[in-house]
C-alpha cells in the first residue's frame, strides 16, 4: 500500500483531514460497526489515500473518540459533531 511514515502520518492527520474526509471516514465506519477506530491502523498512502490496515473487529463497541487523539482541533469539532447525530439516531 505504500504507506508513509508513522510521524508523517501524524503529520497528515493533524493537517491535511477535511469536512469531506471525515464524512467518507463515518460513512465507512458506520458500516462496519466492530471495526476498530485505532488512528495507527488507518494510515494514510504515500499518493493522498487512506488505507485500511489491521483490520480486527473489537469486542468493546467503538470508539470514536480515537480520531480526536490525531485530528487538529476544529476537525474534532466536526468529527464529534457527526457522531453525536449518528449517537441521537440510535436512541
Amino acid at each position: 500500500m505504500h504507506l508513509v511514515s508513522d510521524e508523517e502520518n501524524f503529520q497528515q492527520w493533524l493537517t491535511t483531514i477535511t469536512p469531506a474526509h471525515l464524512d467518507e471516514l463515518f460513512e465507512i465506519m458506520s458500516k462496519l460497526p466492530n471495526l476498530s477506530l485505532q488512528p495507527k491502523n488507518i494510515p494514510f498512502t504515500k499518493n493522498g489515500k487512506i488505507a485500511f490496515i489491521d483490520t480486527e473487529y473489537t469486542k468493546r463497541g467503538r470508539r470514536f473518540d480515537r480520531l480526536e487523539e490525531v485530528i487538529n482541533p476544529e476537525m474534532g469539532n466536526y468529527w464529534r459533531s457527526i457522531v453525536q447525530k449518528y449517537l441521537q439516531t440510535q436512541k
